[in-house]
């Protein structure tokens, strides 16, 4: 099927499920609220910036979801009110990710490793903020190593993954806002993120700066979830 049969497809099944499903109360089950986050991210992947600052702005002032205080509070909590949707494992049903980011110190296998340029931004003050907790490292001999700290139940398996949250519609509406020439909307959803990662509000009157900056803050925001390959296949 080409890409175009695919969207339609995906779009079709949305429009069925967002009939047939109910608002928001478990946030491991699927609702019209993770419908409308997924339609928010298709449009998006689309460039249909109407539509994605619609569906976005639909999770956001639905009321069910919020950013948590502080970053990190969503990944070693469980499901908290930052998952639109979120994956639940448990010691029979284990999520892996622990295992291939840990040391062997840590009980890992240390498979994945973060690269240095994602290091760097979530070390730097400026630019990772509070976030910087998911870079954890060890000396050995005077050589560092660095891992990723997202997942971290090594012993129990019962890290969550993060299918659908609320930062990411913040910043899919900030982007849509932005492509649509609202650059006060799109700085003030931008800086909503930024805000919680205790970092100062970004302030520019350059648009292209602004997009630019939405695009550096998926990056560190969403890290180890999956979102940047396809960020930068899409935004060429």
């Amino acid at each position: 099927a080409s890409r175009e049969q695919t969207y339609a497809q995906v779009l079709a099944d949305l429009e069925q499920a967002e009939l047939l499903l109910p608002a928001l109360t478990v946030r491991s089950r699927a609702s019209k609220e993770a419908v409308w986050a997924l339609k928010a991210r298709l449009y998006l992947y689309q460039q249909n910036w109407e539509k994605a600052e619609a569906f976005a702005s639909l999770v956001l002032n639905s009321g069910k979801s919020r950013l948590v205080q502080p970053y990190s509070a969503f990944y070693t909590g469980k499901l908290t009110e930052e998952s639109i949707l979120e994956l639940v494992s448990d010691n029979a049903d284990r999520n892996s990710h622990a295992n291939y980011w840990l040391t062997s110190s840590r009980g890992g296998r240390y498979e994945w490793k973060p690269s240095a340029g994602i290091t760097q931004d979530l070390r730097n003050p400026a630019v990772g903020g509070s976030r910087s907790a998911l870079i954890g490292s060890q000396v050995n001999n005077g050589s560092e190593t660095v891992y990723g700290q997202k997942y971290t139940k090594v012993a129990t398996g019962e890290d969550g993954a993060f299918i659908l949250r609320i930062a990411e519609q913040y910043l899919i509406r900030a982007e849509a806002r932005l492509k649509r020439n609202n650059l006060a909307g799109g700085l003030a959803d931008l800086n909503e993120v930024r805000k919680r990662a205790e970092l100062q509000p970004f302030v520019t009157a350059d648009l292209n700066a602004a997009l630019l900056a939405v695009e550096q803050e998926r990056k560190v925001e969403l890290a180890f979830e999956g979102h940047r390959w396809f960020d930068l296949i899409r935004t060429g």
